[in-house]
């Protein structure tokens, strides 16, 4: 049996078409039959900036006012925040500072000696708590970083492995921050952050989406040909048969087989991570979000399936000419 050995298989990290034209067209002229239009593609666009805005809730206690005596750190992370550059503060910024706040703000509670300072900060503590799960969101998976590697680069670039381990950082964070503890180093974070922007990952989908619209085409040469005569009578080979084992050895086997390896190694590697962070923070996901994770996945599924129907297709004639 044809198997798919080479899907489970890391390929090199080179980036190359999984076009199937050509293949389909050398299956045609040996096959003698005619290649059909290749399939519609999916319009697989990540959502626009305001429809992954999220909405927090404001508070009017001036904790500046009532922390300006009190021997606490909290009141250098409330200046901060208050100064000019940390009111222009992009999301993730802004999650650093959400999460030096909750840090310095449960430090600073067992200190206070003004009962109602006290309540106040509790509050405010509670309601930062509350909504720490969407700042992650909107600073992680709903950032300006994720979107520009979720986007196609038409350059040629590569997809970066650097972003993928990034991910795996970011997640164990995400992880860590949801159960309490806030500590987080600005500078690292926002260096994975840097990396993940470079990730590159909007490739892979074009990747995908070209085998899933170019090898339906490869297979309905092969269906039209079984429907029409066999290639191969009693198990004998022909001249024919031996230019199409040559094809498929060379376009499939050799060459779509051995690229959409690499492809499906990097996708599960991103995936298994991305589908983690997206589960924790599943809650707080735009629904623009999740109707573009949702294309997101069809595409990987299908690109994937039309695979294991073209190599159940290729058997019958493999078989009939005595190559498996």
């Amino acid at each position: 049996m044809l198997c798919l050995c080479s899907l489970i298989v890391s390929g090199c990290s080179e980036s190359k078409s999984l076009s199937a034209l050509n293949y389909a067209d050398s299956l045609a002229r040996v096959l003698q039959e005619t290649a059909t239009d290749p399939d519609q593609r999916i319009g697989l666009n990540f959502p626009r900036p305001r429809d992954l805005q999220q909405n927090f809730q404001s508070h009017s206690i001036d904790l500046l006012e009532f922390l300006a005596l009190d021997d606490c750190e909290l009141q250098l992370v409330i200046a901060e925040r208050n100064s000019s550059l940390g009111r222009m503060a992009t999301a993730s910024q802004q999650l650093v500072q959400e999460l030096r706040f909750l840090e310095t703000g449960e430090a600073c509670l067992a200190g206070l000696k003004d009962e109602q300072l006290l309540e106040e900060l509790r509050q405010v503590l509670a309601i930062k708590r509350s909504e720490l799960a969407a700042r992650i969101w909107q600073a992680t998976l709903g950032g300006m970083e994720f979107s520009a590697s979720w986007r196609a680069d038409l350059s040629g670039n590569q997809v970066q492995p650097l972003a993928t381990q990034a991910v795996r950082l970011l997640r164990r964070d995400i992880e860590r921050w949801l159960s309490g503890d806030y500590t987080i180093d600005s500078t690292i974070f926002e260096q994975r952050l840097k990396e993940i922007s470079l990730g590159n990952w909007g490739q892979l989908l074009e990747d995908w989406q070209e085998l899933r619209v170019t090898l339906p085409v490869a297979s309905r040469v092969l269906e039209a040909r079984m429907e029409r005569r066999p290639l191969c009578f009693r198990g004998m080979k022909n001249p024919d048969a031996q230019t199409f084992f040559q094809v498929v050895q060379t376009g499939f086997l050799a060459g779509l087989q051995k690229d959409t390896a690499r492809v499906n190694r990097m996708t599960y590697d991103l995936f298994i991570e991305i589908h983690a962070i997206e589960e924790l923070l599943q809650q707080e996901s735009t629904q623009a979000y999740d109707a573009w994770r949702e294309q997101r996945n069809d595409l990987v599924a299908e690109a994937r399936s039309v695979i294991r129907t073209h190599v159940a297709l290729l058997e019958p004639l493999m078989q009939q000419c005595g190559f498996l």
